[in-house]
């Protein structure tokens, strides 16, 4: 049996031509697999992508809210330390209040007595005819003495006994002028001196 090839040999496929055309069509057909699963892949990325998205934009917003609602109470809280502050302030002036009028009442409570003494001792001072309008003391044991008299000898009067009491020292005139009282013509003076050491500590 003899075999007679009808194809013309310049049509004719060779062996590696039929293999390179096999390779071709395999080729394409898997090209366009890769490229449908490339742009499968693409499709889902980009749907993925975007659901992340949203995602983060509702992430964001609530912490944008809970950022909000912080900054709110960080801004009453400071409004409530500033309020603490004030009243602080308030209950130390008020303090400092109370302590200050303590120790004003237990030195007058101390030195009651002791101004009691010293104003026995002015009123023993003064002779008859003088008369006191006002008495004025220092922190520093100054005293100042204000009155009147019938007499200009009076007032010396009181003033040598002033200054012959142990209580008091510098003894010192300040002024003198006469007035009138209706017909009745008087003295007005001042006198200064100091507490003793003793009297002014005490006080």
């Amino acid at each position: 049996m003899e075999r007679v090839n009808l194809i013309p040999d310049d049509v004719a496929l060779t062996w590696g031509d039929r293999v390179l055309a096999f390779v071709d069509r395999r080729f394409v057909q898997v090209l366009a697999v890769t490229v449908a699963t490339s742009g499968f892949l693409l499709t889902g990325f980009a749907i993925r992508q975007d659901l992340l998205r949203k995602t983060y934009a509702k992430q964001t917003s609530r912490l944008e809210a809970k950022r909000a609602t912080f900054l709110a109470e960080l801004e009453n809280t400071k409004a409530y330390l500033a309020q603490l502050d004030q009243v602080e302030q308030q209950l130390n002036q008020q303090m400092q209040w109370v302590m200050q009028r303590i120790a004003y009442l237990s030195s007058y409570r101390a030195t009651q007595g002791e101004w009691a003494a010293i104003l026995q001792e002015i009123k023993r001072a003064i002779p008859y005819g003088v008369w006191l309008t006002e008495l004025e003391s220092s922190g520093e044991g100054q005293l100042r003495i204000a009155g009147g008299a019938f007499e200009d000898r009076l007032v010396t009067q009181f003033m040598g006994q002033l200054k012959e009491n142990p209580r008091f020292t510098n003894v010192a005139f300040s002024f003198a002028k006469t007035a009138n009282i209706g017909k009745q013509a008087i003295v007005a003076f001042e006198l200064t001196c100091q507490i003793t050491a003793a009297t002014m500590a005490a006080s």
